[in-house]
């Protein structure tokens, strides 16, 4: 691709990656959480479970389910999930992925276990701990909020702006580089070659016609100085031998 052409299209996916962003950012800030009460895990739980309590919930295969509790403690909720068959699982813990959220009364909900269910059937879930838990059903709450036209749009824009962001940047160093390594050369076609240097002219000759005047009256003062002499010497040479 040439070089213009290169810095064309980067320049247009610069413009479309910050259009994008900005859509998404307008987004971010316009959205009203106060419509999303599938979000407020004190509305959409499957079971609230108080310290020191159990329920038997039915669980759904390739789905994924979240405990959630208002302490932001460091300390491990004391939480057990057990099939049917008696085995138990553990699940993994919160990443920077699991965000906290907030509730419609404001109220910010941590995640502190997440659990990947592989066969569905009934479960029993174990609070030992000294914290009320809510279990939600996290991919039926993700298929709710991606039915918002308001969400999708952000979440396109956020995802389409950085790649094609990241596009853009790449071409423009890529066009940069072959900017710096573009050098011109130049061809001149001549039967004279002069280089010219700072204090003189050095000239190379290709042809005898173009022989500078000064030199050529030199040597034709040479030529009859010669012819002279020797019709001197012819001379001397005629009188001796009369």
């Amino acid at each position: 691709m040439q070089k213009s052409r290169l810095l064309f299209v980067a320049k247009w996916s610069a413009f479309i990656s910050f259009l994008l962003l900005l859509i998404g950012t307008i987004g971010v800030i316009l959205i009203d959480t106060d419509e999303y009460e599938f979000f407020d895990p004190s509305l959409s739980n499957m079971v609230e479970l108080e310290p020191r309590t159990s329920e038997l919930v039915e669980l759904e295969s390739s789905k994924i389910y979240i405990a959630l509790r208002i302490d932001n403690s460091d300390s491990n909720a004391q939480l057990k999930l057990i099939n049917e068959s008696g085995i138990r699982f553990d699940g993994r813990s919160a990443n920077w992925l699991d965000l906290p959220r907030t509730g419609l009364d404001d109220t910010v909900y941590n995640t502190v276990r997440v659990f990947e269910i592989t066969k569905e059937g009934s479960y029993s879930i174990y609070n030992e701990g000294n914290n009320t838990l809510w279990l939600v059903d996290e991919t039926a709450n993700q298929n709710e909020l991606f039915k918002q036209k308001s969400i999708l749009i952000v979440t396109l824009s956020c995802c389409l702006g950085f790649p094609i962001g990241i596009v853009a940047l790449f071409l423009t160093i890529i066009g940069w580089r072959r900017n710096k390594k573009n050098i011109k050369f130049k061809i001149i076609s001549s039967s004279d070659i002069e280089i010219q240097n700072k204090d003189a002219d050095i000239k190379i000759i290709s042809s005898m016609n173009k022989v500078p005047d000064p030199f050529v009256e030199d040597t034709k003062n040479i030529i009859k100085h010669i012819n002279t002499e020797e019709e001197k010497d012819t001379f001397w040479k005629e009188w001796d031998n009369e």
